[in-house]
């Protein structure tokens, strides 16, 4: 039984690191949109990361 949870352990750590990886990525991304378009003078709110950081805790 201890075997199987170390696994469902190691598993949702490497999930939890893969998400936090992924979310710092597109979190970067979009910054550097954004700077972009300020500096630029036209901005374009996005709704999608509202939508998609919620839909991750929701599973």
């Amino acid at each position: 039984m201890n075997h199987n949870i170390n696994n469902v352990a190691i598993f949702l750590g490497i999930f939890a690191r893969i998400v936090g990886f992924v979310i710092g990525v597109l979190a970067t991304l979009q910054y550097s949109r954004k700077r972009k378009e300020i500096q630029d003078g036209i901005v374009n709110p996005s709704n999608r990361c509202i939508f998609f950081i919620p839909s991750l805790y929701s599973i």
